[in-house]
């Protein structure tokens, strides 16, 4: 039993959309097969049939009433306010952890200066000394992976609310 060419590549050669190999081959099995020869004889038929009729100009134009049939791609807000608020709470822990870490900031000088210029004013304690914490090693792990299970959802939100393109 021989294996016959596929209407695709019969479509390809006589299109001449076959590249020099491939259209040798078509050759030398279209030599060798009357059934083949016949297929194509019977394409090539139907192209030139087609080929024969006239061209007739459409009465109207169907470009919008095409265009209002296709489905309009939906952009999803929730994305975005879902990426707002990972970018807002990654923020808000970066800067809780970078404040508890670093040593407190003591100005001594600006405060004794302030209390001799203006002694009427008595100034205010800006960092109270019972407020002082020093993260563990666990809970900067906690707001770690609290930090990449938040990015981890976000980007999935995101991933799920995009437009997708049909080629």
């Amino acid at each position: 039993m021989k294996n016959h060419l596929t209407e695709p590549q019969l479509n390809e050669y006589l299109d001449d959309e076959l590249d020099a190999p491939g259209r040798a081959a078509v050759n030398s099995h279209l030599a060798t097969c009357a059934d083949c020869r016949g297929a194509l004889a019977e394409l090539q038929a139907v192209a030139s049939t087609l080929a024969a009729l006239p061209e007739e100009p459409l009465t109207r134009d169907l470009t919008a009433s095409v265009l209002a049939k296709l489905p309009q791609p939906r952009v999803r807000l929730g994305w975005k306010l879902a990426l707002a608020a990972q970018a807002g709470i990654g923020i808000g822990l970066s800067i809780l952890v970078i404040a508890n870490c670093l040593p407190l900031v003591n100005l001594p000088g600006l405060a004794a200066a302030l209390s001799v210029s203006l002694p009427a004013i008595e100034l205010p304690s800006f960092y109270p000394s019972s407020f002082i914490f020093h993260p563990s090693s666990f809970s900067i792990i906690f707001l770690a992976a609290s930090a990449l299970l938040l990015w981890g959802v976000g980007n999935a939100v995101l991933l799920r609310g995009r437009i997708r393109v049909q080629k």
